[in-house]
């Protein structure tokens, strides 16, 4: 496993299994979300960046360009949400459950 925190003063720390995430990443931020593979951070000017196992979403592929202006970063077990202030959803993470209709 991996683990990462989030710090009073926005640093994050990781540590464990490089290829779940445990590598780390230099970020500051004022959120911080997990997969069971992967980590993303809400960074105080609304981007997210993200790290970890591909299929957990540690790779957030076509919709990474688009993950700035976001006000809301939330996970499940394998996947990413994350809501941008125009009102836009994003997914990403394991291809079966970022297919969702949302009404």
């Amino acid at each position: 496993g991996a683990f990462a925190a989030l710090r009073r003063d926005g640093a994050v720390r990781c540590w464990g299994d490089a290829a779940l995430g445990g590598h780390g990443k230099a970020e500051t931020a004022t959120a911080l979300v997990a997969t069971l593979g992967a980590f993303a951070v809400l960074r105080s000017d609304g981007r997210v960046t993200c790290w970890g196992h591909r299929f957990s979403g540690g790779e957030p592929g076509s919709v990474a360009a688009q993950l700035t202006e976001v006000v809301l970063l939330t996970s499940s077990e394998v996947a990413f949400t994350a809501l941008r202030a125009d009102g836009t959803v994003l997914r990403w993470g394991h291809p079966y459950y970022t297919r969702c209709n949302l009404y």
